[in-house]
């Protein structure tokens, strides 16, 4: 089971959720991967990767938490490894879709600290609604 935390900002009450972990429906093969990713470019190396290179799954697919350091909000995204040509790794690379920065995964051991980051639709440090914690599968 995964986490699903929920919360909101104060000032225009946009709702946001964010994934962490893994569900009971996880990714367990290269190419269940290839079929959930909606990314064209990622997709055609994935299936580069997995027909030129064997490339395999290294392990399951779950989500962490990233932040942009540039525009100050966060984000969940599905990581990933791919292992080819005998122990070369791909890692997916997230970019903030607003600046395009990479953006910075946050360590699972801490605390998030709503107040540092800004709502992605009024753009203000106003975050910090009602936050709860849920499972997901």
């Amino acid at each position: 089971m995964g986490i699903l935390i929920d919360y909101s900002c104060e000032k225009c009450d946009k709702n946001y959720s964010l994934k962490q972990g893994c569900g009971k429906l996880a990714i367990f093969d290269i190419d269940e991967l290839i079929h959930s990713i909606r990314s064209k470019k990622e997709k055609e190396l994935l299936i580069e990767l997995k027909e030129k290179h064997n490339g395999t799954l290294k392990e399951i697919p779950f989500y962490e938490i990233y932040e942009c350091n540039e525009c100050h909000t966060l984000h969940s995204k599905q990581e990933y490894q791919i292992e080819y040509d005998d122990n070369k790794i791909h890692i997916k690379k997230h970019k903030c879709p607003s600046c395009k920065k990479e953006l910075v995964k946050l360590s699972s051991k801490d605390d998030i600290d709503f107040e540092k980051y800004k709502c992605k639709k009024c753009n203000e440090f106003s975050l910090g609604g009602i936050i709860t914690f849920n499972l997901f599968d």
